[in-house]
């Protein structure tokens, strides 16, 4: 699978092989004219990953955050959240306790259990785990649940 996510030219995307994932990009903040008489854009943020502390969204924050995205990740699991924040991974995963120890030491890894910070994020990644029936049809009651929460938060929406 190839991510369409602009990550810095010396590093490459390396998503879980089996995962899909939507990255949805917002509409910038526009400010004030500067003094050359151009418009600045800015985010406080580059991306978010909602759901974020599991088996997909972690591995996959992790990299961008190490590969110098300032990334915020936002997962309703306080317990998960806490863990990573501590520096522990939740589950194994080859080399990403490194990696944690990098992202957090640069500061470039944030972790919230509030939507807040996705107001201030360029690109928004969901990550939601999507169950089936027994007929093993999907649903989407769980994506469109997180999707109505975040929905506030989000720049340009309308």
């Amino acid at each position: 699978m190839k991510c369409n996510f602009e990550l810095p030219a010396s590093n490459g995307c390396q998503l879980h092989p089996r995962q899909t994932c939507s990255i949805v990009g917002q509409q910038p903040i526009v400010e004030p004219e500067t003094l050359e008489g151009t418009v600045a854009v800015s985010f406080s943020r580059d991306v978010a990953v909602i759901g974020g502390c599991g088996h997909v969204g972690l591995p996959l924050a992790l990299t961008f955050a190490d590969s110098g995205l300032r990334t915020v990740i936002y997962d309703i699991n306080l317990r998960a959240v806490d863990e990573v924040r501590a520096g522990r991974m939740p589950f194994h995963e080859d080399g990403a306790e490194k990696m944690l120890g990098r992202v957090l030491l640069r500061e470039t890894l944030e972790l919230t259990t509030r939507p807040d910070p996705l107001s201030q994020c360029r690109y928004i990644v969901l990550i939601v785990g999507t169950p089936v029936d027994e007929h093993l049809n999907p649903t989407f009651s769980g994506i469109i649940k997180v999707l109505d929460a975040c929905l506030t938060y989000a720049k340009g929406k309308r």
